[in-house]
């Protein structure tokens, strides 16, 4: 192939339901090698007629069908809806606001051609939106409300619009928390948060609501009893205290780390790396470990308590004077 290209359209007049068949045929040129082709464009044998994806509308929401057509003088166009037709509907497009079954025809004049397409158009359907759980932080605690965004409840972002509303009379009220505060809003937990759905081009038309509520997620480390240890020996630091930790919490949605600093634990670095043989470096009669205890779950709400390990000094021994002895060998003794 030399790259060079030609784009060429072939047309014919055809009756409908009769069989065809195309014969191409190509004459290499100059030479007696096959370095030439024709390709057919995908789809070019279509009838170009694409009522597009079906899709969903809700009370009162108005919507356009458009047959991609522009031609009204030498097409005709009749619309039909659950397969009656619409009177006075004969433009290449249709405001809707009704759900149900659209089809379209399209008749040539001149040919009397007709080709069809149809599309569904349903009942709108919203996702019932997750609640949203974070850590108890006390007054402190902070939902983002914009992950239960539009799209969260199965919408298109470019269609509808949500408002976030704190209590039911707000939401009657129209009376939305502010956009500013959507990310970082403030709750202690417990609370509903109302959604009001609207059509973006039409605030009237689509009016829907969802509802969500705050739920705070604690997670308690209980404090273990002080550790005693014997001087010299490593300490196997879960099989001691990682029950207590727990306190009757299942060990398998939960996670213990155990650090030698309560900064180290706050921040989840420098956890000790051998807690099953732990021996503190600085030899010390006393020494403090801190634990954070995590539940493993999307929320990854964690709490910290620490406890102390008491060195036992060994015993000491006493030194023993050396005994110096000399061996005597006694005389045999015979009985008389």
């Amino acid at each position: 192939m030399r790259g060079h290209t030609v784009v060429m359209n072939a047309s014919a007049t055809i009756k409908p339901n009769n069989p065809y068949n195309i014969k191409l045929v190509i004459g290499d040129y100059n030479d007696s090698k096959y370095d030439s082709a024709v390709f057919i464009e995908a789809g070019s044998f279509g009838n170009f007629l694409d009522l597009g994806e079906d899709f969903s509308i809700c009370n009162g929401e108005m919507a356009t069908i458009n047959s991609g057509f522009t031609n009204t003088l030498d097409f005709e166009y009749e619309w039909k809806r659950d397969n009656i037709i619409i009177t006075g509907e004969t433009s290449p497009t249709i405001d809707i606001s009704s759900i149900g079954t659209y089809d379209v025809n399209i008749k040539n004049k001149t040919t009397n051609c007709i080709i069809t397409d149809q599309i569904v158009v349903s009942d709108l359907t919203i996702n019932n939106p997750p609640d949203l759980t974070v850590c108890d932080n006390g007054v402190e605690t902070v939902f983002d409300l914009t992950q239960n965004s539009i799209k969260t409840i199965g919408l298109d972002p470019t269609r509808y619009n949500l408002t976030y509303h704190s209590s039911l009379s707000n939401l009657n009220n129209n009376v939305p928390i502010n956009p500013a505060l959507l990310t970082s809003y403030l709750s202690l937990g417990g609370a509903t948060i109302y959604g009001r759905v609207t059509n973006i081009i039409s605030t009237d038309a689509c009016i829907q609501t969802i509802d969500f509520k705050l739920q705070t997620n604690t997670v308690t480390a209980t404090k273990p009893t002080d550790v005693a240890v014997c001087e010299n020996t490593p300490l196997d630091i879960p099989a001691v205290v990682e029950s207590q930790i727990l306190n009757g919490l299942n060990s398998v949605n939960y996670t213990v780390i155990y650090y030698t600093s309560l900064l180290d634990a706050q921040n989840d670095t420098n956890a000790i790396v051998t807690p099953l043989q732990y021996s503190d470096p600085s030899n010390s009669n006393s020494f403090s470990i801190w634990a954070r205890l995590t539940e493993d779950s999307l929320t990854q709400c964690f709490d910290i308590t620490d406890f102390t390990v008491n060195v036992t000094p060994n015993p000491p021994i006493d030194t023993l004077p050396t005994v110096s002895y000399t061996h005597l060998t006694l005389p045999t003794i015979y009985s008389v």
